[in-house]
């Protein structure tokens, strides 16, 4: 885990909106003896991306590498310039903004609005063009290894968990829409409304299970019996914190549980289970948006 207190300076001066990943260093990248901590655990790398795309920003893609001195036994955190992105210098032309981005093998892939997606091979520290489409998130998909599956918010809508294999992106064609599932909520009430100012978020919890962060404003003054605490009809700022647990198995396969289901069309069944919720109020949502 990468310990905030230990960054270098470089890492002082942060992008305002910067895309963040952590790497699991790879043999390949890691040299002949595979950089092991002293723990055995393999070195991870945290790749940083200012998605403001400013022109007049020389630096806009690091990488902070925790590696070897080349003339000491001891590590310290490295702060390495990345070759500028091919789509840093078309924001002046074009409506240019990075709408999704995830790790796909060694490969961080960035979808943005009117360029498609690109792919930067964190091995080779290359740029390539993936293709002129989208993936099918909004802002960062996480991968589960179990399900081999990719999990964040829909595109189509930023309240909204979604699933999607994005293999397909390493052979240079596009997710294929039979294995992209999204699924509703019709729990919630009707006189919530969503803050179209801040999209939901999705945290892996491993195993399978996942937490979404959804934000509303109560313009109705509801509350039901799978909420907690008073409600109020004045536009105030809801977050709920939804539990979520993902199921997979075939059209015919019986596993007793209950939940909202999607069919990829070639007999693969995706179910998605909510737990648990919680409801929060007068919640400083700025203060939550930075923690996520």
């Amino acid at each position: 885990m990468l310990d905030q207190h230990a960054l270098p300076p470089c890492a002082q001066g942060l992008p305002r909106r910067p895309l963040r990943l952590s790497v699991p260093c790879s043999p390949a990248a890691a040299g002949p003896e595979g950089e092991q901590d002293q723990d055995g655990g393999s070195s991870s790398s945290l790749y940083i991306l200012d998605t403001a795309l400013d022109p007049a920003n020389a630096t806009p893609f690091e990488a902070l590498i925790w590696r070897h001195f080349t003339d000491g036994d001891y590590k310290a955190w490295h702060c390495d310039a990345l070759p500028r992105p091919p789509f840093a210098d078309r924001q002046r032309d074009l409506d240019v903004s990075v709408l999704s981005y995830a790790m796909v093998g060694d490969a961080i892939c960035v979808s943005l609005r009117s360029l498609g997606t690109h792919c930067f091979d964190t091995v080779s520290r290359t740029w390539s063009l993936a293709g002129d489409w989208l993936m099918p998130f909004s802002g960062k998909a996480e991968y589960d290894p179990e399900l081999k599956l990719w999990f964040g918010v829909s595109a189509g809508n930023h309240q909204l968990p979604c699933a999607a294999d994005l293999s397909p992106i390493l052979r240079g064609h596009a997710p294929k829409k039979q294995h992209h599932y999204v699924w509703g909520d019709p729990q919630l009430p009707g006189d919530w409304l969503p803050d179209l100012l801040k999209p939901a978020n999705i945290v892996s919890l491993g195993s399978r299970r996942f937490c979404i962060i959804n934000f509303f404003r109560d313009m109705g003054g509801c509350c039901t019996s799978c909420m907690d605490g008073p409600s109020a009809a004045d536009g105030s700022p809801i977050v709920v914190f939804s539990g979520l647990e993902v199921l997979a198995g075939n059209r015919n396969g019986k596993d007793g549980d209950s939940g909202k289901e999607s069919d990829s069309g070639d007999g693969l069944r995706i179910r998605m289970i909510k737990h648990k919720s919680r409801l929060c109020r007068d919640t400083d949502t700025h203060s939550l948006e930075s923690v996520l």
